[in-house]
């Protein structure tokens, strides 16, 4: 086991054994904790670019391979969208009723 796995075991154990209602299943390792800080760096709205640059990759390819989206990122940014696009104040209740009360609640 290299050093940075060593120290990474050490204070997944400390984590764990203060908080261990806060961990999933599964492996721990410094891997994982490079692809999950990258995700929440896309969701938190840093350009892929940067992120690339933060995560040394030579090509952007890479890091969209690595990047994994929730899809709760993906309805928060088409809601965003939607509001933009389709303000409420300009939808015509009495033409689209049944429509509107159809649609996600992320689109309403």
């Amino acid at each position: 086991m290299s050093c940075i796995e060593e120290v990474f075991a050490k204070y997944e154990k400390m984590a764990k054994d203060a908080h261990p209602d806060k961990f999933c299943t599964g492996r721990y390792t410094p891997h994982v904790m490079r692809h999950t800080t990258a995700s929440h760096l896309v969701e938190a709205g840093v350009p892929l670019a940067i992120v690339k640059n933060i995560l040394g990759h030579v090509s952007i390819q890479s890091t969209q391979i690595y990047v994994e989206i929730t899809q709760q990122t993906v309805d928060k940014y088409m809601k965003e969208w939607n509001e933009k696009w389709f303000p409420k104040e300009e939808a015509k209740e009495e033409i689209l009723p049944n429509i509107q009360s159809s649609l996600p609640a992320f689109l309403q």
